[in-house]
């Protein structure tokens, strides 16, 4: 289910599957800072502005460039938890 990162909830990992471009090129903007399609984060804080980290850097985004990206929420799945636990 892609969402757009803004309405992603804090501390929930996603795969960013899509950047919409904009007539801006804020997708450049987006691919210099590491958020590509493909690429794991998480989003740190939503106020006063979006912070995701990417790897092992932290990110600020407006909201106009958090409502660009679309993420798939990503769970550790409970199954493979479950096998490593017998």
């Amino acid at each position: 289910m892609k969402i757009p990162l803004s309405q992603l909830k804090p501390s929930v990992p996603a795969r960013v599957v899509e950047i919409q471009h904009d007539s801006e090129g804020h997708w450049r903007k987006l691919s210099v800072l590491g958020i590509l399609p493909g690429a794991q984060l998480v989003l740190v804080q939503r106020f006063p502005t979006f912070v995701v980290q990417v790897g092992y850097t932290m990110v600020a985004l407006d909201a106009q460039l958090a409502s660009l990206v679309l993420v798939e929420p990503t769970q550790p799945s409970s199954s493979s938890s479950a096998s490593r636990k017998r």
